[in-house]
């Protein structure tokens, strides 16, 4: 599934997320002008922040994919899927080959759950992540 979508999904379960005493952030390599008409199109309920040097991708260990990656066919079937819904691509101004993840921290900062996209279009299923949630101790 394309980032977009998998923020969607975020943004779906973001009351949940909220309850459980998560907080959400998103972190993108682009410009804060690009980010912040993202968030606003995409209704997005929290904060992405910019990191253009990508320390954070490399904090987390967040590598650059190959095109054999980025244009799989698991990548390609979830654009084609995103068309079909009338999600238009956007033409890519910044490097589409920055692979993502997603991180659950504790409230110490501990990192609880870690999943590195192998593709372009590989995300976790929004229950791992909840469920990493659920686990965690967040308590303030």
């Amino acid at each position: 599934m394309s980032c977009r979508e998998h923020l969607a999904q975020l943004r779906e379960h973001q009351e949940e997320l909220e309850q459980l005493g998560a907080v959400v952030l998103g972190v993108s390599f682009e410009e804060p002008s690009v980010i912040a008409g993202f968030a606003e199109r995409e209704s997005l309920p929290y904060p992405i922040l910019s990191d253009p040097e990508r320390r954070a991708y490399r904090v987390f260990g967040l590598e650059r994919g190959a095109t054999a990656q980025v244009w799989s066919p698991n990548a390609v079937r979830s654009y084609a899927r995103g068309l079909l819904r009338g999600r238009l691509p956007r033409l890519p101004r910044a490097d589409i080959a920055q692979l993502g993840g997603d991180f659950v921290l504790d409230w110490q900062g501990r990192v609880v759950y870690e999943y590195r996209s192998e593709e372009s279009a590989d995300r976790p299923a929004i229950e791992s992540l909840l469920d990493a949630v659920r686990a965690a101790d967040n308590r303030p």
